[in-house]
């Protein structure tokens, strides 16, 4: 069988799916305007290098080898939010829930989908919680992290952070 393939055609494919690429790699919407990054009134879900920083956590443990690729939607936060002041209410925490941020990341392991829930005062001086990851080296149960696990509907890997 013989093909004549239609260069205009193949370019045009090809430019849609380069489009389609840089679109999931800088998150810029097709107007050219960075899209609105996902937020509540108490949290944001981080995305690129911000994303990235937060596993780097100074005196915490981490979810080991997070793959990001993927960003939650705010139907998934307001999952993560329903269950999330019932859950912190349990850990003897310093503050009552309602005090508290939270910046989240979507990342996999094994190809399960996870959510990692960086949680910190809302008292803090720094007003740029919405764009930049925060990390603060002890801290003690101020400065907390949790992996919410999408299937599973649950929360695990409860972490805070050391004492000075």
């Amino acid at each position: 069988m013989n093909r004549t393939y239609n260069g205009a055609k193949l370019r045009r494919s090809a430019m849609r799916l380069i489009a389609v690429a840089l679109l999931t790699a800088f998150g810029t919407a097709p107007s050219g305007r960075a899209q609105e990054p996902t937020t509540t009134e108490r949290g944001v879900v981080l995305t690129g290098e911000q994303a990235a920083m937060v596993f780097n956590q100074c005196s915490r443990v981490t979810p080991e080898n997070p793959v990001l690729g993927w960003s939650p939607k705010l139907h998934d936060i307001e999952e993560v939010e329903a269950g999330l002041t019932a859950f912190l209410e349990g850990k003897s925490l310093p503050l009552s829930p309602q005090r508290y941020c939270f910046q989240y990341v979507g990342y996999s392991v094994d190809g399960g989908r996870y959510i990692y829930i960086n949680i910190f005062p809302a008292n803090r001086e720094e007003d740029d919680w919405k764009q930049s990851a925060v990390i603060v080296c002890d801290g003690g149960k101020a400065y907390c992290g949790v992996v919410y696990n999408v299937e599973q509907n649950r929360f695990e890997q409860f972490d805070c952070n050391g004492e000075a």
